[in-house]
């Protein structure tokens, strides 16, 4: 037993996936609790429906076009992630909306791609579809969760990132410093007080895009 915390870190550092995961369920969690943004189980389940629809489907047709029906494991982490970062920032008129961001978000991973790999964040354009196609039907919640809760995102994030083995923490640091850099010199240049920019930094939307999107 002594050797379950090392094994389980082993595991989880041999997909960036599994830091991902347990940040996003952390993120998901801490708006449910602390917030009243719509962040809910129901919105959950419909968005994780629909990305694993089709990834099962993206899978069975990938392996049946190259004559290999084990070629392509099926991954459901994928799905999971997408559907967790579709919850976390998609707001919609009707539930049916998040089962199709999720689906949409995960097949276009399937069919649109270079080289091989896929070049869309699977959450980011099944948000961003649902966004053109829907007009006010479907629409970004960008500020939640409030000062206190957002610090502990930021931990999370940070710490999810630090211990993966994507080691992608300076790409995000780098847009956040970049990101931050204009908003404070275009309030300067506009001469807006600069708790302007400072709320600006202060989007759950902004901090999961960073860390879980880039």
């Amino acid at each position: 037993m002594a050797r379950f915390p090392f094994r389980l870190y082993r595991q989880m550092d041999a997909d960036p996936r599994h830091w991902q995961v347990a940040a996003l369920g952390g993120l998901f969690t801490l708006s449910w609790m602390t917030s009243d943004f719509g962040v809910t189980l129901p919105t959950l389940c419909l968005s994780f429906t629909g990305a694993m629809i089709a990834q099962l489907l993206g899978t069975t047709i990938s392996n049946a076009r190259d004559g290999n029906p084990f070629l392509y494991r099926f991954e459901w982490k994928s799905a999971l992630i997408t559907a967790l970062g579709i919850t976390l920032l998609l707001r919609a008129a009707d539930p049916w909306i998040w089962f199709a961001a999720g689906f949409v978000g995960i097949a276009l991973k399937f069919l649109v791609r270079i080289d091989g790999k896929h070049i869309f964040n699977p959450g980011c354009i099944g948000i961003v579809i649902m966004m053109l196609l829907l007009g006010n039907k479907a629409w970004v919640s960008p500020g939640q969760w409030g000062q206190a809760p957002l610090v502990a995102g930021y931990a999370m994030a940070l710490a999810a990132l630090t211990l993966s083995s994507a080691k992608r923490l300076d790409i995000a640091l780098g847009f956040l410093l970049s990101f931050a850099a204009i908003l404070f010199v275009r309030a300067a240049w506009l001469g807006d007080p600069m708790v302007i920019p400072m709320h600006q930094m202060s989007s759950g939307a902004l901090l999961i895009f960073a860390f879980f999107m880039i």
